[in-house]
């Protein structure tokens, strides 16, 4: 599942609390909300990881003209 996915499921239970009362909707979130936690958590590892394989890009002195 992907993020938006994730958060329209939760937004879809957050609107029938109501109805289903706060005990059903807060068992049916919790899990939604560690699996968008995880994968929050991979993106930001998989960032990390190219931030680190990247090389540095070096600028070249500007010479004057003369």
């Amino acid at each position: 599942a992907d993020l938006a996915a994730i958060d329209d499921a939760i937004a879809a239970l957050e609107a029938q609390r109501e109805l289903l009362g706060d005990a059903v909707v807060d068992l049916a979130i919790d899990p939604l909300r560690t699996q968008r936690e995880e994968i929050v958590e991979e993106f930001r590892d998989f960032i990390d990881s190219v931030n680190r394989t990247r090389r540095p890009v070096y600028a070249r002195p500007l010479t004057e003209a003369a």
